[in-house]
């Protein structure tokens, strides 16, 4: 609706036709009647018409500068708006990836459960096996001060083999806890029978031929829970891929604070023609089991150290060598053919000290 509100500004008075109220448009109208009567008091010469130009001017600046405010005040809640927006979305995804992670921790939690209990029960068996059998087996350990000081997590305890005396005898009387390695074929259900009988039973004259697999199938179920119990690591010798994994998962055993047991003496470097590992004494040694010591420096920067083993069958005892420390700064074929070389000969000076 148009109103028509009369005013009177420096004297004149007029009509103005608006929509808003009297009160707005009368409010007006004094202000700039008060505005042009200040000019026109403080300047004798000013024109009614030149003292409404200089107001109008005034309010123009006025209005320019607060539009001006009022886009800069615009563009900042803007950014403000933006800002929350994405604080808002990065919360989103803090809280999302909280859920997952949460998720995770707990599988992780669950997982490490698991493995503890598991390993409990292995422990239990390792114990068990070393009761029931070391009555069977006795035997007197000799040079347990060469592993004082020793850290665990840090010894590649080398033994000699002997068949089957080796692994029985350094499996129940070295005095620390290790994962020993062991071939693959021996924690293989499908073929640990034919492994055993061409590798170790097929020379056994003093047993009936038609007794030996059946033997080997009693003994199958005990030797796979042996091993299960003892957390063996499996060796594939004619597999280089798996061979890596063997490494790898040495390395991580080592890094969780377990040291390393192996037998890697060459059952067919002792005598040519035949097969099968020495009955006494030391045969050669495979030397690819040095490259523990490379790898393990590379990831933990921490120094292996291989221990001779010597179990003697003549004289019942397991004699414990000094350490041999992997040196890094040598050359990579050097330092392995010194460690390989420095526990030969250890083990052989053992043997012929007890034989």
């Amino acid at each position: 609706m148009v109103n028509k509100v009369r005013v009177n500004i420096a004297g004149t008075p007029y009509a103005i036709a608006t929509t808003d109220s009297e009160k707005y448009i009368l409010g007006l109208a004094k202000k700039l009647d008060e505005d042009i009567t200040k000019l026109l008091d403080t300047n004798d010469n000013l024109s009614v018409t030149k003292a409404a130009v200089f107001c109008a001017m005034d309010y123009l600046d006025e209005y320019r500068k607060s539009t001006g405010s009022a886009e800069n005040m615009r563009s900042q809640i803007q950014d403000y708006i933006a800002d929350a927006a994405r604080a808002k979305l990065a919360e989103d995804k803090a809280l999302a990836e909280n859920a997952v992670l949460r998720r995770e921790a707990a599988a992780l939690r669950e997982q490490l459960e698991n493995v503890v209990v598991k390993r409990h029960k292995n422990r239990f068996g390792v114990k068990l096996i070393i009761a029931l059998l070391r009555p069977l087996y006795y035997h007197k350990v000799i040079g347990k001060e060469h592993l004082r000081g020793l850290e665990d997590g840090t010894m590649v305890l080398v033994c000699n083999h002997g068949e089957l005396y080796g692994p029985v005898v350094a499996n129940l009387y070295i005095p620390v806890t290790f994962r020993p390695w062991t071939i693959a074929e021996m924690m293989n259900r499908d073929v640990i029978i034919e492994h055993m009988y061409q590798g170790t039973m097929m020379r056994q004259k003093w047993l009936p031929e038609s007794w030996k697999r059946p033997i080997l199938r009693m003994i199958t179920p005990l030797l796979l829970w042996v091993f299960d119990s003892l957390e063996a690591i499996p060796v594939y010798r004619n597999d280089p891929r798996k061979l890596i994994g063997t490494f790898r998962e040495t390395i991580d055993a080592m890094q969780a604070g377990d040291n390393i047991l192996l037998f890697p003496e060459n059952d067919t470097g002792h005598a040519v023609g035949e097969r099968g590992y020495a009955l006494e004494g030391v045969g050669k040694l495979f030397t690819g089991f040095a490259m523990i010591a490379p790898l393990y420096y590379a990831k933990t920067k921490k120094k292996a150290v291989f221990i001779p083993v010597y179990a003697s069958k003549k004289t019942r005892t397991v004699c414990i060598g000094q350490g041999i420390e992997y040196q890094p700064d040598n050359g990579a074929n050097d330092e392995k053919m010194r460690i390989v070389d420095g526990l030969l000969s250890q083990m052989q000076a053992m043997y012929e000290e007890e034989k």
